[in-house]
């Protein structure tokens, strides 16, 4: 059986598969793992200083049980942006509510979001550069109690994602405007709110470290069991390290 363990250093992030001599695999394994990880790196006795600060702070098992008999090899991160740029926005569309069967004394707040979300989408089709990744999603609609009742608010969250800073700060500028804009057509009875939470930067993995770091390991585990990742657009704050002066 194969068990994975994830070590994060401030050298960068990768995946292991150790053999633990056939027993049992459990939380008092994190510290040979690092160490593991050291041995592997140890050409580079700096960003080793730093890892043992670091040591247990960071290291998280990802399987809770199972036997490790032999070595899977190492999915190494790739150079550049691996993780994306993360924003939670959550919108708040008024209206004024009233009986379904009298919509013209009404302002409705969920005609208003259909448009709204419709419209979003035009962002990164229309918007946004096609080389440059970056995703808007919907990812919840509410609104309403009742069949023949028009309610007077909807609440929206949508998820956005992008690498670079500047496509970042386009898209959330963009949907605030296409939001506010919907709800300005529709004699709103007053602005939606817009608001932006839980956000964590793009990973950007230094070229030059990432290189050395490929180096040790597939001088370690050989070249067949080290392979390069892909990038994706989840989030991750390890970029914190990159974004602190830490090279990682």
């Amino acid at each position: 059986n194969f068990m994975a363990a994830w070590t994060s250093l401030p050298i960068g992030v990768v995946t292991l598969a150790e053999r633990f001599g056939g027993r049992h695999v459990g939380p008092d394994d994190f510290e040979a793992m690092v160490a593991e990880t050291k041995r592997m790196l140890d050409p580079f006795e700096a960003e080793h200083q730093l890892a043992k600060r670091l040591q247990g702070k960071r290291v998280h098992m990802l399987g809770t049980s199972g036997t490790v008999t032999t070595v899977a090899g190492v999915h190494l991160g790739l150079p550049g942006f691996s993780f994306a740029n993360v924003d939670s926005v959550d919108i708040t569309i008024y209206g004024r509510g009233g009986h379904g069967a009298y919509p013209h004394k009404t302002v409705d707040p969920i005609v208003i979001a259909a448009r709204t979300i419709l419209a979003l989408q035009t962002i990164v089709g229309r918007e946004n550069n096609p080389l440059d990744p970056a995703v808007v999603t919907v990812g919840s609609i509410h609104g309403g109690t009742k069949h023949n009742v028009i309610p007077d608010e909807v609440k929206l969250q949508l998820t956005v994602r992008s690498y670079k800073d500047e496509v970042r700060k386009h898209l959330l500028a963009a949907i605030e405007r296409i939001t506010k804009a919907e709800a300005a057509a529709a004699m709103a009875p007053k602005p939606p709110d817009v608001r932006v939470t839980d956000g964590t930067p793009a990973t950007y993995n230094d070229p030059a470290l990432t290189k050395r770091i490929a180096g040790a390991l597939q001088r370690g585990l050989g070249a067949a069991n080290v392979s390069e990742g892909l990038p994706v657009m989840a989030g991750e704050d390890f970029s914190e390290y990159g974004r602190a002066g830490v090279p990682a």
